[in-house]
């Protein structure tokens, strides 16, 4: 209703019981997170797999953009495909290619990501956190570690990844959620400097102590510091690189961190 003073006629026509309520419209304080009942943000909606399964080809229209704050992007790319291919065939290739796909959308899902899209050989996926990227990537290793095991290594499956945190564009493209923007693009950039069996990260992606307490877990032979010109960002960048050991588990510490020259 609108200020001042109203003036109502009720009549009643169906009951011969009547009544009225008034209610004045004034919130009370903000409540905290810690009095809302439980609840599901956006963005873990999305990542959460029973949604993906539900309601899958639910998505925004192909004129909205929807602006995520924070989202960590992660991208994995097969080395040495090219080789694979021409060594053991177009057939066994694909297969085992497929085998990796399957072992890291697996883990993706088991640590919360969302599987965006497969580019060739290559995957990205998001995450609602640095943490659960790097657990992922160190289950995928480890299942990865034991494939190749059983298998000659001509077949061996070895991976370079790249993970990276900021804000992005979340679109739909070809009726699938997407990403775009500069987040996106460096954490490709940052895949590329890993070598087989390597994760690469950036500066806003380790200066999370979650994450480096995920990477303890995980278990990290050495972290290598460094700066580099990535291509399409303007600017030195800094980033680090990591291999992952699954086997054992390392104490991280300052000392694990050296500047590569």
């Amino acid at each position: 209703m609108r200020p001042g003073k109203v003036k109502l006629e009720l009549t009643n026509t169906d009951h011969n019981l009547s009544g009225l309520i008034l209610h004045s419209d004034e919130l009370p304080d903000e409540l905290t997170l810690e009095q809302l009942p439980l609840r599901l943000s956006g963005m873990q909606l999305l990542h959460h797999p029973d949604y993906k399964r539900l309601f899958g080809d639910r998505v925004i229209s192909e004129r909205e953009r929807v602006k995520i704050r924070a989202i960590t992007i992660m991208f994995t790319d097969i080395t040495g495909s090219t080789r694979m291919y021409e060594t053991l065939g177009d057939t066994k290739a694909y297969n085992i290619v497929r085998d990796h796909f399957e072992i890291f959308f697996e883990s993706i899902e088991k640590f919360g990501g969302k599987v965006i899209k497969t580019i060739g050989d290559a995957v990205m996926a998001s995450f609602i956190s640095n943490e659960q990227a790097i657990m992922a990537v160190a289950g995928a290793v480890a299942c990865l570690r034991e494939y190749n095991s059983t298998r000659q290594p001509q077949e061996w499956i070895q991976v370079k990844i790249g993970i990276h945190r900021g804000t992005a564009l979340l679109v739909n493209l070809n009726n699938s959620i997407d990403y775009f923007g500069s987040t996106v693009n460096k954490a490709a950039r940052i895949q590329n400097l890993s070598k087989s069996d390597e994760v690469s990260f950036s500066e806003e992606v380790y200066s999370d102590q979650a994450f480096l307490s995920a990477l303890k877990t995980a278990g990290v032979s050495e972290i290598h510091k460094r700066v580099e010109d990535l291509k399409g960002i303007q600017g030195a960048q800094v980033a680090y690189t990591a291999r992952i050991n699954t086997q054992s588990v390392i104490p991280l510490s300052s000392k694990l961190v050296a500047e590569k020259s």
